[in-house]
């Protein structure tokens, strides 16, 4: 039952929210195994045997978001709360910029 489910979604690219949570909820080591070949071809399709290394850049630690299980989230009140100026974007690209770790993400929560 599982099976073609994962068959549909490396051929479709999606799958209805019933199908998603029937293969998350899946336990079967067989099936499970069969999930993890077909993420590794669909990675090394995309991907090959490269690694890609950035640098994240995280702007702010406020989050609009409340996800229980981590712990930025916007109802979490004991985290030290940051919001990072311009400048500091700058000297952190600066200090983290070499050839081999040219590429940064600016991230937002």
């Amino acid at each position: 039952m599982i099976i073609p489910l994962i068959d549909k979604l490396r051929q479709e690219h999606r799958l209805s929210a019933e199908e998603y949570k029937a293969l998350l909820l899946c336990q079967d080591a067989d099936t499970l195994k069969y999930l993890q070949e077909q993420a590794r071809e669909v990675s090394l399709e995309q991907f090959g045997n490269r690694v890609f290394i950035r640098g994240l850049i995280e702007i702010t630690n406020h989050c609009r978001n409340n996800c229980y299980y981590c712990g930025i989230r916007k109802g979490n009140q004991s985290v030290l709360r940051y919001e990072l100026t311009r400048e500091d974007i700058l000297e952190c690209c600066r200090e983290g910029y070499t050839p081999r770790f040219p590429d940064f993400r600016l991230a937002r929560w």
